[in-house]
């Protein structure tokens, strides 16, 4: 799983299946020397999902929730909670 940190455009991507509408870019909603927070939502046929989250950038610890409830009826269809564990990326040129 790879995640991209975009400072310049404030945003973090890579929650989602690549190409596909659950693969939306999140918004950095606030950051300082330590943490890094970031969330959205987007709305994909008959759910709603969001995704909310930190990235210690020290540890490169990563925290975030993923849920999808149906626009329907508001029920939960899928929670998924995410701990990972990061490392920068070597620049390939």
């Amino acid at each position: 799983m790879g995640i991209i940190v975009d400072f310049t455009n404030q945003t973090v991507q890579g929650f989602g299946t690549p190409g596909q509408p659950s693969d939306f870019p999140l918004k950095i909603t606030g950051m300082n020397e330590v943490t890094v927070s970031f969330g959205g939502s987007s709305r994909a046929l008959a759910a709603d999902l969001s995704i909310n989250g930190t990235i210690d950038r020290v540890t490169g610890d990563v925290e975030a929730s993923s849920i999808q409830t149906s626009v329907k009826t508001g029920i939960i269809i899928s929670w998924l909670n995410y701990a990972l564990k990061c490392r920068p990326a070597q620049r390939m040129f």
